[in-house]
């Protein structure tokens, strides 16, 4: 939902507000993400920053949703980043290096490009160009 700028009733100044963008939420990984995630893990500019090579074959991507599925050592985890409107999964997030004798983690997600560059031309107010 945009919200247009406006005046607050209470104060009488300018509030500003957010554009609607994305509403993700984080769950677990299903076997039917496959499709989903070979979106990104096909995309050379997706894959740009991972730690591993472009899925080239569908069944490289639904071993590694399966991977995430089964997924059970503490120091790492993953979990399907979903549009919590449709549940459709658009990427994922993960932890890893997570040993309590590090005292840190580090954090990776994936977005779907196509996702993100409707989020993004929303943003900048020409959807639909």
């Amino acid at each position: 939902m945009v919200v247009p700028h406006s005046m607050s009733p209470r104060y009488g100044k300018a509030i500003h507000t957010a554009p609607y963008t994305l509403n993700p939420r984080l769950r677990q990984f299903r076997a039917e993400d496959a499709d989903a995630m070979h979106e990104c893990f096909a995309d050379p500019e997706a894959m740009r920053f991972w730690n591993r090579p472009v899925h080239t074959k569908r069944i490289e991507t639904e071993r590694a949703v399966r991977s995430y599925i089964d997924c059970t050592p503490s120091y790492y985890r993953f979990w399907a980043v979903a549009d919590a409107r449709t549940d459709r999964c658009i990427g994922l997030v993960s932890y890893h290096d997570g040993h309590i004798r590090s005292k840190r983690v580090a954090i990776a997600f994936i977005i779907d490009p196509s996702r993100f560059a409707t989020v993004s031309r929303r943003e900048r107010g020409d959807a639909g160009r």
